[in-house]
């Protein structure tokens, strides 16, 4: 009986740190979503300088999230959006408005896609 209890709660345990892992992985997602859509709405009606310091902002905010993203994210999928972070910065301060389009596409299916992942499911598990 002793072991099932330890059992049960390492596996409560683990519930837990699943529970906050993805309620702190959709706040930092919502803040990266919210910042890179208003960089792509102010770039897209010409206004760069409020494109520019929402592109930054929320890079910088991915930047300093790097405490948790590197324990908790794959690095494979830190370097893909850090990358993505850059492109879009880039092509906002070039002012390279079909660029844009496409890197803003690319940034947020990224931020998607990592919420997706890291996503609590039966698949995951079996």
């Amino acid at each position: 009986m002793k072991k099932e209890l330890v059992a049960l709660l390492l596996l409560l345990l683990i519930l837990a740190g699943n529970i906050w892992n993805q309620r702190r992985l959709d706040r930092l997602a919502a803040g990266l979503d919210r910042l890179t859509e208003e960089a792509f709405a102010s770039a897209r009606d010409g206004r760069w300088q409020e494109a520019e310091e929402a592109a930054g902002q929320a890079a910088q905010i991915w930047t300093e999230a790097g405490n948790y993203t590197h324990i908790f994210i794959r690095h494979t999928d830190i370097d893909a959006l850090t990358a993505a972070f850059c492109d879009y910065r880039g092509a906002i301060a070039g002012r390279e408005t079909g660029e844009i389009y496409a890197v803003y596409l690319r940034l947020s299916t990224g931020i998607r896609s990592l919420q997706s992942m890291e996503k609590l499911s039966a698949g995951s598990i079996f």
